[in-house]
Formats: C-alpha cells, sequence, structure tokens
C-alpha cells in the first residue's frame, strides 16, 4: 500500500477503521455508533458517501423506442428499465455525459428507467 494519510476530525470516537487499497483508490470506512461512512481517495479528490444511495427514477409515460433522459447523478449509472407491467425490457445504453443518457429500445413501450 502507498503511503496515505487520514485524519479523523468528525466522529472523535471511531470504533472501526478498515482501509483498502485497489489500483490508484484508496477507499477507507469509518464505522462509529451512529453511522458509517465510505470515504474514497482518488487522484487527490476525496468523495465522501454517508450512506445515501444516489438514483434517479424517470417515468417514460408516452410509448416512444428512445428515451432521453437528463438526470442529477453526475456520474454514469447503472440502468434497469421495466415496461408498463413492470417486466424488465434490455436497451442499449448510451453514456452522453454524467447528466444524460439514451435508451434504444427495439419496440416503442412506456415504462419506468431506474439509475443508481
Amino acid at each position: 500500500m502507498s503511503a496515505t494519510s487520514l485524519n479523523i476530525i468528525e466522529p472523535a470516537s471511531a470504533t472501526e477503521i478498515n482501509v483498502t487499497e485497489i489500483g490508484n483508490e484508496v477507499t477507507t470506512n469509518v464505522i462509529t455508533e451512529d453511522i458509517s461512512v465510505d470515504v474514497i481517495l482518488t487522484g487527490g479528490i476525496v468523495q465522501i458517501n454517508n450512506g445515501e444511495d444516489k438514483h434517479f427514477v424517470f417515468n417514460q409515460s408516452s410509448a416512444s423506442s428512445t428515451w432521453t433522459i437528463n438526470h442529477t447523478l453526475n456520474k454514469f449509472p447503472a440502468v434497469e428499465v421495466v415496461n408498463s407491467a413492470n417486466t424488465i425490457v434490455i436497451g442499449d445504453v448510451t453514456y452522453n455525459s454524467t447528466s444524460q443518457i439514451t435508451i434504444t429500445f427495439t419496440a416503442a413501450f412506456s415504462g419506468k428507467a431506474y439509475l443508481n
């Protein structure tokens, strides 16, 4: 493991600290009496995940074979699509940016896309 410095300021009473390094990414999980917080260190950037699941639900109300989805996740999310009968449907996902995807299907239908 390369030299990595981690200062815990709050909460002051960490009961467990786990450090994992994979490639250039160091993930530290700090467990306290109340919460578990993941800290990811990569390329000098610190990301903190306080256990909240970032997700976005898109509702395609009219039948279409192409869905363009603008989201606020600021990442390339995993995508699962269901039709109006809640059956999973497979489509071709294109990541246009970290805030927009386009999904193309072989037939038009309405339903929902779940992005994580």
